[in-house]
């Protein structure tokens, strides 16, 4: 006998998940504000992550030596 089918339910528009919000909405509701200096996008990479192996990881894969 075949299973009964049922139609997928939609989601709600109530999660916030599934809202289409744009991004200025976003960004407002999360307290962001737009930079305005160029220094605002200098940094670096985390400290504690400069020296975990992902260089040489990802050479040994390009060069097919990945496990």
């Amino acid at each position: 006998m075949a299973e009964p089918q049922t139609e997928p339910t939609a989601p709600s528009h109530l999660d916030p998940f599934f809202r289409h919000e744009s991004f200025e909405s976003l960004a407002r509701a999360q307290g962001k504000r737009p930079a305005t200096r160029l220094e605002d996008f200098q940094g670096g990479w985390p400290e504690d992550q400069l020296d975990d192996g992902f260089e040489e990881a990802l050479l040994a894969w390009r060069q097919g030596q990945a496990g």
